[in-house]
């Protein structure tokens, strides 16, 4: 299952849900470059943390062509409750 959006300049983003429900696997998203052509990647989400009741992913992965291109890891997880401006 997945949501899909787009934007006004052609770039599509789809966030992606285990049929079954519950937290995204992934978001998908394809972006226009400069020369016109299309970019698509992959962020996975994995080792999720209860944050305050709140999950978050520990590390996001990175894909390219089907390969990792990068993961970035939180060693520090927290919740600001103020209200949004």
């Amino acid at each position: 299952m997945a949501v899909i959006l787009r934007t006004p300049q052609g770039s599509e983003y789809r966030l992606v849900f285990p049929r079954s429900g519950g937290l995204p696997l992934r978001v998908d998203y394809t972006t226009q470059d400069a020369q016109g052509g299309t970019r698509s990647a992959s962020e996975v989400f994995i080792h999720w943390h209860d944050v305050e009741g709140l999950l978050f992913p520990g590390e996001v992965v990175l894909f390219q062509d089907g390969r990792p291109v990068s993961a970035t890891r939180f060693d520090t997880l927290s919740v600001e409750w103020k209200a949004a401006d």
